[in-house]
């Protein structure tokens, strides 16, 4: 191919290329099939894609979103005998392809829910190492307001699905009004209860989706045959579910439970070929996804900024930032040095 694809993803942590399923299987896809044709771009911003979501694929003038859409852009430029994983899916049959695809779908949907739920949903898992990730991705000031707007965004589908769960106490206020501190006091076991069935309810879940994927699997080596992207993508969310250093492990228990899951994926991520050399990373910006979406015009309206103070290496929008800090700072050191500003009138104006 004449030139290098650039795949975006998520960055990675934990010895993972990332700490997205489909950003983690797309890397894995394509080291199986061109290891040495395209370059990981670390990107935290996920408006940059056509469809607002990471993995995408940039080759020469062409964008690919999605995972699928990726398989099979890079499956229409590859010889697909020379490449096992592409070999299998060309010798399927129009039923069996059927059959991987609602297998793949139920993993994204049922997997993916409890790598979310780990993440996400318990607070200490949360608090001390997926914020800490996320916050070390980010720069100043998104990481402050980001990574909680998407563990919000996430909230509402894991608790339709019974998986938004603690296993420790929410954060309190260390002064709480005396006249409610009675009234804690009596709902105490009440919300103890209610963690622990919320708990019970996720890890019964849990148990009873693992429960399908290991009677598909048996004791084969791989779901099928050979290795397929059903492979690759149920490994993804098993290493994101095992690799991570949570603090609280019940869904990892769980999965201990099932030695041959645990040994399918690293079994398939021994496979994968050393990721390219130093990874490119980009520095992403947050504004075009947390900021309202530009209206579309006929033309751009210029904006004069001659009057705007100029600050080397900033754009307009850091520069207000600057400003605006500034601008706090001094209303801040007026108000604590209590200084009095006073204003004198001449007196041939009275």
């Amino acid at each position: 191919m004449p030139g290098k694809m650039l795949l975006n993803v998520w960055p990675g942590r934990w010895d993972l290329a990332s700490i997205d399923p489909a950003c983690l299987a797309a890397v894995m896809f394509l080291q199986l099939t061109c290891s040495d044709e395209f370059t990981i771009v670390e990107c935290t911003n996920p408006d940059s894609s056509p469809n607002g979501q990471l993995p995408y694929l940039v080759y020469e003038n062409q964008t690919i979103a999605s995972l699928f859409s990726i398989v099979h852009f890079v499956t229409s430029l590859k010889s697909r005998e020379q490449i096992p994983i592409l070999a299998e899916e060309q010798r399927c049959s129009a039923t069996e392809r059927a059959q991987r695809t609602a297998w793949t779908s139920h993993v994204e949907t049922h997997l993916g829910n409890l790598v979310a739920c780990s993440f996400y949903s318990i607070n200490s898992n949360w608090s001390k190492v997926t914020n800490v990730a996320l916050c070390q991705m980010l720069s100043v000031p998104y990481r402050y307001y980001v990574p909680r707007r998407l563990r919000e965004s996430v909230r509402p589908r894991l608790e339709a699905e019974g998986l938004w769960w603690s296993t420790d106490e929410e954060p309190v206020d260390e002064k709480p009004d005396p006249s409610i501190s009675a009234k804690l006091e009596m709902a105490k076991p009440k919300l103890t209860f209610s963690k622990a069935f919320e708990r019970e309810k996720a890890l019964a879940k849990c148990r009873t989706v693992l429960d399908l994927y290991s009677q598909l699997l048996g004791e084969n080596t791989y779901f099928f045959t050979m290795l397929s992207v059903l492979d690759l993508i149920f490994a993804a969310h098993i290493l994101l579910l095992t690799r991570p250093p949570f603090p609280e492990r019940s869904l990892h228990q769980v999965l201990d439970s099932y030695p041959t899951l645990s040994a399918h994926a690293g079994r398939i991520l021994s496979t994968i070929p050393t990721p390219p050399t130093q990874p490119r990373t980009e520095s992403a910006s947050f504004w075009q996804l947390l900021a309202p979406k530009p209206r579309q015009e006929s033309a751009p309206v210029e904006k004069d900024n001659k009057m705007e103070p100029k600050l080397p290496g900033l754009d307009v929008d850091q520069r207000r930032w600057v400003w605006v800090t500034m601008a706090v700072a001094a209303v801040t050191y007026i108000a604590a040095k209590s200084v009095t500003i006073t204003f004198r009138v001449p007196a041939s104006a009275t």
